[in-house]
């Protein structure tokens, strides 16, 4: 049987004390519709890929027409290791846009991520006086999509 001192403990403590420091997710796999059924993106041909980057995510008409006067308050849902996040957030910087930011790994956080079905960061949702979802924003290009919408229909 073999001991371990003290000082062994202290050295192992500190490699995985320097280990957490660099941890980072795991890849995120994104499945869409191709051709009537789903698959992951990363099957895709290149020709689809590139389709892909340049879709466009739509509003239904009736958040279109009156988005401008029904929208009260923005909440982006954001984590600190999130590497779409910052991006998100500038182009709210950007458009000098008000909003609350909404921190999913604290508990009050998650509890309302969880109010409003959030399964991931960056999540921008747009709300109306009844606290109801008019848009909902997941990437930096559908936000800046609701963006014009929003610039269009004032």
């Amino acid at each position: 049987m073999s001991t371990i001192t003290k000082t062994e403990i202290e050295r192992k403590i500190e490699e995985l004390k320097e280990q957490l420091k660099n941890v980072r997710g795991r890849r995120t796999e994104i499945y869409t519709r191709i051709v009537g059924y789903y698959r992951s993106l990363d099957n895709w041909n290149k020709g689809k890929k590139e389709e892909y980057k340049h879709r466009k995510t739509f509003l239904p008409t009736s958040i279109e027409k009156d988005f401008s006067i029904k929208t009260e308050e923005i909440l982006y849902f954001y984590r600190q290791d999130c590497p779409y996040c910052p991006a998100v957030k500038n182009i709210l910087a950007e458009e000098n846009m008000e909003y609350k930011s909404v921190d999913v790994d604290t508990v009050e956080g998650l509890a309302l991520a969880e109010k409003y079905g959030i399964f991931g960061t960056p999540t921008v949702l747009f709300l109306d006086a009844d606290k109801k979802e008019r848009a909902r924003a997941t990437s930096p290009d559908t936000l800046r999509n609701i963006i014009e919408e929003k610039l269009t229909t004032c």
